[in-house]
């Protein structure tokens, strides 16, 4: 069923419509190398970005609100989704007794690369737990 997650092969409803896949392979093998379910809810009018990745017993799940970065140097704009903020943004443990909170967030902000002749994206993505960063990932993304 589209949109449904399976576990021991019993199908559950799922909590978000539209949800995708995405699935990092390692090209040489082609074996999945990280998978993250992504979809976006609403509420109050606001919308949000939705991610879950697998963890064994259960999954990460991140809320994400989305921000305008404004106008940069060559007229582009960016977003900042972010798991600051009231409300329901934020970082989950999702486990067989219930989700939890956890003391941590992360941040994406991406906006157009203000350089170069062929169109790019650069994008910044910040982690923190306890209130220490603790991986920051700077890289660009271009059209194949």
């Amino acid at each position: 069923k589209p949109g449904s997650v399976a576990i021991d092969d019993a199908p559950a409803e799922p909590a978000r419509e539209d949800v995708r896949a995405w699935v990092r392979t390692d090209p040489e093998s082609g074996d999945a190398v990280f998978v993250a379910l992504y979809a976006t809810h609403h509420r109050d009018g606001n919308g949000f970005a939705n991610i879950s990745v697998p963890v064994p017993g259960g999954g990460v799940d991140t809320v994400l609100r989305p921000e305008h970065l404004g106008e940069g140097v060559d007229g582009g704009t960016g977003i900042r989704l972010t798991t600051e903020g009231s409300g329901d943004p934020g970082l989950f443990l999702r486990t067989p007794v219930g989700p939890f909170a956890v003391p941590g967030g992360q941040r994406f902000e991406v906006w157009p690369a203000e350089d170069g002749d062929e169109p790019r994206l650069r994008a910044t993505h910040e982690m923190w737990l306890l209130g220490r960063p603790f991986l920051t990932v700077e890289y660009e993304i271009e059209r194949a």
